[in-house]
């Protein structure tokens, strides 16, 4: 899965996303009046999406190569610098954390296409798999945005 994540700082690359919770809280407002048993409503949009996105950073090759929708919409191979799943996924850590706006995009799952922050009040995790010692993990709590 091609999954880039775009900020003003750089491009973050990766491995995959291997968990994507999302959220919306109606806008619908219940209005109770005194003598009727139905209430009135007030119908509006739910809010932006809030969740949780878990980030995998895997040590790659000298460079990874991997396939991008160009603005006409054709898929293109970019070549990619590596770094080390430790470096890349502290530079993600440190993005995330920087009050900087971010963008996802994924080529195979474009329902998770958004502009996004660091939620108020939410956690930002990154943590070594206990199991490969070699594979990094990134959980951001994050609040679609609309700029």
């Amino acid at each position: 899965m091609t999954t880039i994540i775009t900020h003003p700082g750089g491009t973050i690359y990766p491995t995959l996303i291997s968990g994507y919770e999302s959220e919306q809280d109606s806008g619908n407002i219940e209005h109770r009046i005194p003598g009727r048993p139905n209430p009135d409503y007030s119908l509006r949009p739910a809010t932006l999406r809030a969740g949780t996105l878990s980030l995998v950073f895997r040590n790659a090759g000298t460079e990874s190569v991997i396939y991008v929708l160009d603005e006409d919409g054709y898929v293109v191979p970019i070549g990619v610098p590596s770094s080390t799943a430790e470096e890349a996924s502290l530079a993600a850590a440190d993005a995330h954390a920087a009050g900087e706006v971010l963008t996802l995009a994924n080529a195979e799952r474009a329902s998770v296409l958004m502009t996004y922050i660091l939620r108020d009040g939410g956690r930002l995790r990154r943590r070594l798999d206990p199991q490969t010692r070699s594979v990094w993990l990134v959980d951001v709590d994050f609040q679609e945005v609309m700029l």
